[in-house]
């Protein structure tokens, strides 16, 4: 289980794999991507990947070797999934990390472990799996 402090507190109860987010919106994805960028910035082993990333050409692998990542948040995956290196990245990633990917898309170009989904209350977002 990961755990970091924001308000409200982010819980994510994963183990290692690629877990998929149910295609509805307004779950809180957007906003638990936000606290693990300012988390990230913290020097917590965390990344939020964007299709601006992607665009920019930043490297996925070098940026979670980088920081030793144990959670990845890649946003609006089906605007770049097709990437067949982006998709080996995220197989050789998951081995060791929580990765967390935005799809609205029927057809996924990844395997994945399962389904995230989000519970929130006032005091904690939880992510399970």
């Amino acid at each position: 289980m990961i755990t970091f402090g924001s308000n409200p507190t982010i819980q994510i109860d994963c183990p290692p794999g690629v877990y998929v987010f149910l295609e509805y919106s307004a779950t809180g994805k957007s906003y638990l991507g936000r606290q693990i960028s300012l988390a990230t910035e913290g020097g917590l082993p965390y990344l939020t990947y964007t299709y601006v990333d992607y665009v920019r050409g930043l490297d996925l692998a070098a940026a979670c070797e980088k920081c030793k990542a144990e959670l990845v948040l890649i946003d609006r995956y089906g605007m770049y999934g097709e990437d067949p290196v982006l998709q080996a990245q995220i197989q050789e990633i998951s081995k060791r990390a929580v990765v967390l990917l935005d799809w609205k898309d029927s057809r996924l170009p990844v395997p994945v472990d399962g389904c995230a989904v989000i519970c929130r209350t006032e005091d904690l977002l939880e992510v399970s799996c």
